[in-house]
């Protein structure tokens, strides 16, 4: 990690108000001292990443999607075959510590961790200067073109920094200029495992380079970081046979790419590759790169904007730090910060998840991860924090570009997958537990009983499929990828589910990472164990598993096949969710004592969100029985991580609740943002964890618009605190692009619905409100033309 020593002598630097000009409050993050863990600025362009601290000497953290700490582990107990069986007999008859001793004993493969996910290095350009002389600094990333920027003065000499990452040109630009000469050392670097290091000056080309991998030897995960330095005026020369001199230079330019052994097996092709790729951005030059760059973003980004109100300019225009800490005070104070937490969601989702080169999707620290053993080893870890990644990409407009690694991990993760079915179980089709690498290796992770035995990966993973195809109608990728990877999934679920007291049922079954006190009466009665039968979230889960195939066959006109039979067959077996003693959604099989009744997962209450059946235009007992343990959740402590809090923003949101879930967005900011309105695991300086601010996206869609119910519903959970504002762009299931503004009162001006596939449309406004379409009262759903207008208006 980064040494906080060189921050620390800045603090006479101007730390609240930077008011030589004006930024975007929604759209801007801006601070007067160079960075520390919490305020450091990052860059991505779905491949590789950047961390920017911005300090005299700068240390540029590099990421790229596929540097994991080895190869393929093929992990398997050779004992499980026989020992699930037998745990899922002992577990039929209450022998809990029996059953979780057993499967922890002889289920859990060794090693029992997953490969875990790696930084590449830095790029170091040091100039040796005090960082206590700077004057006037200002670092800035602006959300709306992608770039960081740092201007400051030292020495009398004014000096401009910029820092983007580019998905045309696949390469991080670098750019510093000053007003007068001055001299660097810039090299690459890391902290293990480094092969080798060189830098040249031949034909008066600047080739510097680090060769480093997994392994202190070359033959695991290996890497290539290749970079190409363009100097203005001044003198190179080379140190140590691997870094560069600068000397009276007024600045230079640097593009860095990185590629390893996952997509380029072959060392001299790897090295080929990314030699071509600094090379070709040097030939285009900076300024082409970078306007390249900028263009291929907002095309993206400006997909969407919200506007919930203006914050005062005197507020506005303070760096990000004294703002959130106005914002921890009063959060009503500053509407647009709200916005920038949900344009930086975006911004973050964007620079993480890119399609066309074997990508992979955003892991637990996304690329802007600085440990080389980070906290949850940095892993895909699908058990909710996987999917809360993708959550936003429907409805804020970004499914078609967003979602290829995700299914690239799913592609991959089903090769492992069969390996695990059939070593582990003895069964086909393909099973998935709650961890992933970028290889695929889906063994159990870990050795708890909360957590490491939890085969239903798959099957919540496959509705991701499913909702790709409502938000986007690709037909072809629903015949082609989704119903043969649902199919083969339902393999493994037709196989393995048993027959309990009259239904299919699943077993080893968890509530993901929440435990319960085995009950009196039963073996080991007192222990703590989370090994049960047939959990709410596990009979949640294959509900909608199973009425997905069926939905996909019967939307291609295959409503006869044997695969909709077999599932329309399994599904009508499925538990529905039962309610507990005090009007609760039960959690396990029956009503146990919680481990932790504030626990941070919401998993029964799937149903509620990301699934649909437990919400109120669908089943409003069980939306309310989803209600009262959400509150019972909350009120003993939940919502402790920033993750978990975001979670809740979308089921308040699903319960119309407006109010609470816009509490709960604000709770989110104010306890687990960093200034850097990063998310974090448990409040600042706690891990940076991706997810949450994805997450904190999702709600905030969820409160404008929400379709699921086979209903456009405008304004579903408006809340009183923001009682005047806009969305734009945001994309409804069946093909509908929603613009929406609400005015001074609350209520509805005008919300127009851009229908782009011509389905019918069925529409609500807030809670059941009157309204009219196109100036004619509605009275039911219509009939669209594909690229036609609707306008609804209050009646």
């Amino acid at each position: 990690m980064r040494p906080l020593t060189s921050v620390l002598h800045i603090s006479t630097l101007l730390t609240t108000q930077l008011v030589s000009a004006q930024y975007d409050p929604s759209q801007t993050l801006r601070f007067g001292t160079p960075a520390d863990g919490q305020s450091v600025l990052v860059v991505g362009n779905g491949r590789l990443g950047g961390n920017v601290f911005g300090d005299i000497n700068e240390q540029l953290w590099l990421n790229e999607d596929t540097i994991w700490s080895g190869l393929y582990q093929r992990r398997v107990n050779p004992n499980a075959k026989e020992a699930w069986p037998r745990v899922r007999d002992d577990l039929v008859q209450n022998k809990f510590a029996s059953a979780g001793n057993d499967a922890l004993a002889n289920m859990t493969p060794d090693p029992d961790l997953v490969r875990h996910y790696q930084p590449a290095g830095h790029l170091n350009i040091f100039t040796n200067g005090d960082g206590s002389q700077m004057q006037d600094y200002n670092r800035i990333l602006d959300i709306s073109t992608g770039r960081v920027n740092i201007n400051y003065t030292y020495q009398g000499i004014d000096f401009t920094r910029e820092v983007f990452a580019s998905y045309p040109d696949q390469v991080i630009g670098v750019r510093w200029r000053a007003s007068a000469p001055f001299s660097a050392t810039i090299y690459y670097e890391r902290d293990q495992n480094i092969h080798q290091k060189l830098a040249t000056t031949d034909n008066n080309e600047y080739k510097f380079y680090l060769q480093g991998g997994s392994d202190p030897s070359p033959g695991q995960l290996d890497f290539n970081i290749e970079g190409r330095l363009v100097p203005v005026d001044g003198s190179v020369s080379i140190v140590n046979g691997n870094a560069f001199q600068l000397d009276n230079t007024r600045g230079f330019d640097i593009f860095t790419d990185i590629q390893t052994t996952y997509r380029y097996p072959d060392s001299n092709e790897r090295a080929e590759k990314a030699a071509s790729n600094v090379a070709a951005a040097v030939a285009k030059g900076y300024d082409s790169v970078r306007s390249a760059a900028i263009s291929d973003y907002q095309n993206l980004y400006q997909r969407v904007s919200v506007d919930f109100g203006t914050t005062s300019s005197n507020l506005g225009q303070q760096t990000t730090d004294g703002r959130l800490q106005a914002y921890r005070n009063d959060p009503n104070s500053d509407p647009q910060l709200t916005a920038l937490g949900f344009n930086m969601g975006r911004y973050l989702f964007i620079g993480s998840s890119r399609k066309g080169y074997k990508p992979l999707p955003p892991n637990l620290q996304g690329l802007w991860n600085t440990n080389y053993d980070p906290p949850f080893g940095s892993r895909f870890t699908v058990n909710i924090n996987t999917q809360m990644l993708d959550w936003p990409a429907g409805p804020t407009n970004l499914a078609d570009e967003m979602l290829e690694p995700f299914f690239g991990l799913l592609d991959v993760s089903r090769t492992g997958g069969r390996e695990q079915a059939s070593d582990m179980y003895g069964l086909t089709g393909f099973v998935m537990h709650h961890n992933a690498d970028a290889w695929g290796d889906v063994a159990p992770n870990d050795n708890g009983t909360e957590y490491t035995h939890w085969p239903m990966g798959a099957a919540w993973l496959g509705t991701h499929l499913l909702e790709y195809y409502r938000f986007t109608g690709d037909s072809t990728f629903l015949e082609q990828t989704t119903l043969p990877w649902l199919v083969e999934a339902a393999e493994f679920f037709y196989a393995w589910l048993f027959d309990y007291e009259g239904y299919l049922t699943t077993a080893t079954s968890l509530s993901p990472e929440h435990g319960f006190y085995i009950p009196n009466g039963a073996e080991g009665a007192g222990q703590e164990t989370g090994i049960d039968i047939g959990t709410s979230m596990d009979r949640q889960l294959l509900a909608q598993f199973f009425s997905d195939i069926i939905e996909g066959y019967t939307a291609i006109g295959q409503s006869g096949d044997d695969q909709v039979t077999k599932a329309k067959d399994a599904l009508a077996k499925i538990k529905p969710p039962e309610i507990g003693s005090y009007g609760q959604i039960l959690e396990w099989r029956n009503e146990y004592n919680e481990a932790e009744p504030g626990h941070r997962h919401l998993s029964p209450l799937f149903g509620l969100f990301p699934g649909s059946a437990m919400t109120p235009l669908v089943n409003n007992t069980l939306a309310q029985a989803s209600q009262v343990l959400l509150k019972h959740r909350l009120d003993a402590g939940s919502g402790s991580t920033g993750w978990s809090r975001s979670w809740f923003i979308n089921c308040f949101a699903r319960l119309y609740q407006g109010n609470d879930a816009w509490t709960n967005a604000q709770r989110t900011i104010q306890s687990f943002f960093g200034v850097n309105m990063l998310d974090t695991l448990e409040g600042p300086y706690s891990p940076f964890q991706q997810d949450g601010n994805h997450g904190f996206v999702s709600g905030i869609t969820e409160m404008l618009l929400q379709s699921h119910a086979s209903v456009i519903h405008i304004l579903p959970a408006q809340t009183s605190n923001a009682r005047t504002g806009s969305v734009k762009g945001l994309i409804g299931r069946g093909g509908f692009k929603v613009d929406i503004s609400w005015n001074s009162g609350g209520g509805l001006s005008q919300a127009t619905v851009i229908s782009q596939r011509g389905s019918e449309l069925a529409l609500r406004l807030n809670n059941g409100q009157n309204f009219q379409v196109n100036g004619q009262s509605y009275s039911g759903p219509i009939g669209t033309e594909a690229g036609q207008s609707y306008v609804i208006t209050p009646a």
